[in-house]
């Protein structure tokens, strides 16, 4: 996992994730189907899991 630094407006960075094709595309789908980036997407799941760490576990459960 690897952090550039890109200088922008927002203050966001460029943050690099190593994720098989198929997540990548699947992330892809559903931002597309909620109207919004997989790094959108990707930043508001840390943020709820931050607020409710109890999704972890919820999200991990349900993919035995």
């Amino acid at each position: 996992m690897t952090t550039t630094k890109k200088n922008t407006k927002d203050n966001k960075i460029k943050f690099q994730l190593s994720i098989n094709e198929s997540t990548r595309k699947t992330a892809k789908f559903v931002a597309l189907k909620h109207d919004t980036t997989s790094s959108a997407l990707f930043e508001d799941f840390i943020k709820a899991v931050n607020k409710n760490p109890k999704l972890v576990d919820l999200i991990k459960d349900s993919l035995k």
